[in-house]
């Protein structure tokens, strides 16, 4: 049987059931058939499970991680969430500092940027893997780079003690990837329940991890 134990999580005075989605064109939700992409597929997983969930998405059309972590700040500031969820890297493959795999490469220092930010605010980052390009229209090489630069992300996630979500893998799980996009790089209707439930699951594996640990886990 499952036991729920009621949690007050740590968010400072951000706003309880408040889901936030920080990313590029993904987040916006291009390529879903609502133009909402997870939004509501995730509202409606965390509303019944939590009794309440408001979840909204501020995507930056063509951004680079680096240009949505000098605007990470002025986003919170408009929901003060209590969780917010980073994904963020399918453009910085563009650049060619960071095709080259060099230390010049900007990605994992903005993610860094962008986490210690959400932290500095109070709200709880889930900070998510890149998803894959669709591979019957993506050069092999910018799935290849999404890999290696997604072995960084995951370590970065355990530098700084925050929730993975680790959405590349999900994507592969499918045993499909084509049929989870609408175009090269952004997905349709099926990708997005696919973010919504990689979402979803790294959220409340979140909560069972804090009741586990504390039944009166936060302030």
């Amino acid at each position: 049987t499952e036991a729920r134990i009621p949690l007050t999580l740590s968010i400072g005075g951000n706003r309880p059931n408040v889901y936030l989605g920080m990313g590029d064109s993904i987040t916006f939700g291009d390529g879903s058939s609502d133009g909402r992409g997870y939004v509501l597929k995730l509202q409606n997983l965390l509303a019944p499970h939590f009794g309440r969930a408001e979840v909204h998405a501020i995507g930056r059309q063509g951004d680079s991680s680096a240009e949505t972590a000098e605007v990470t700040r002025k986003t919170l500031g408009w929901f003060d969430p209590a969780y917010t969820h980073i994904l963020l890297g399918t453009n910085d493959w563009q650049d060619q500092t960071c095709q080259k795999q060099g230390s010049a490469c900007f990605t994992i220092e903005s993610l860094r940027t962008i986490v210690e930010d959400v932290k500095d605010w109070d709200s709880l980052p889930v900070l998510a893997t890149i998803i894959p390009g669709n591979p019957a229209k993506v050069p092999a090489g910018r799935n290849a780079w999404y890999d290696e630069m997604n072995v960084k992300i995951k370590a970065l996630a355990q530098e700084q003690k925050v929730t993975l979500a680790d959405l590349n893998a999900d994507f592969k799980a499918s045993g499909n990837l084509s049929a989870l996009f609408a175009d090269d790089v952004h997905p349709n209707d099926a990708g997005y329940q696919v973010i919504a439930q990689g979402g979803f699951k790294a959220i409340t594996r979140a909560r069972s991890a804090a009741a586990a640990s504390s039944p009166r886990f936060g302030s």
